[in-house]
C-alpha cells in the first residue's frame, strides 16, 4: 500500500515509515489506529466550537487532534493543528489558518481513506 501512495503521502505530510516505527513496526496495529483516526470526530468538534466562539474549549480539542496526528506521523496535519492552536490561544483572527487546516485535514483524510480501501482487513 505505502509504495503505491508514496508520492501522495509525501505531499500530504504523511510519514508511513515513521508511523510504523512509532508502533514498533507492527503494521496491523498502525493500520488499526489509522482506521480509528478516520472515524474520529475531533475535527467536527473543533469546527463547531470555533463557529460557536468557544475558543478555549476548541483549543483543547485542537491539542488532542495535534497529539493524535503526531502519534500517527500525520506531520502536515500536526503542524497545521499547532499553528491553529497558537493563533486561537493568542486570540488572533484564525479564518485564514482555519481554511488551511480544513484543507490539510481533508487531504490527509482523503488519502488515508483511499489507502485503507486497498488494505486487507
Amino acid at each position: 500500500m505505502e509504495e503505491r501512495f508514496a508520492d501522495e503521502m509525501k505531499a500530504a505530510g504523511i510519514d508511513f515509515q515513521e508511523g510504523m516505527s512509532r508502533f514498533s513496526d507492527n503494521r496491523e496495529l498502525y493500520i488499526k489506529y489509522l482506521y480509528r483516526f478516520c472515524e474520529d470526530e475531533e475535527y467536527d468538534r473543533i469546527l463547531l466550537l470555533l463557529q460557536s466562539g468557544k475558543n478555549a474549549e476548541a483549543s483543547g480539542h485542537i491539542h488532542s487532534l495535534k497529539g493524535l496526528a503526531a502519534s500517527l506521523s500525520l506531520n502536515a496535519l500536526r503542524d497545521s493543528c499547532a499553528t491553529l492552536q497558537e493563533m486561537v490561544d493568542a486570540g488572533q483572527d484564525v479564518q485564514e489558518e482555519l481554511d488551511r487546516f480544513q484543507s490539510v485535514f481533508g487531504q490527509t483524510l482523503g488519502l488515508l481513506l483511499q489507502m485503507l480501501q486497498e488494505e486487507p482487513q
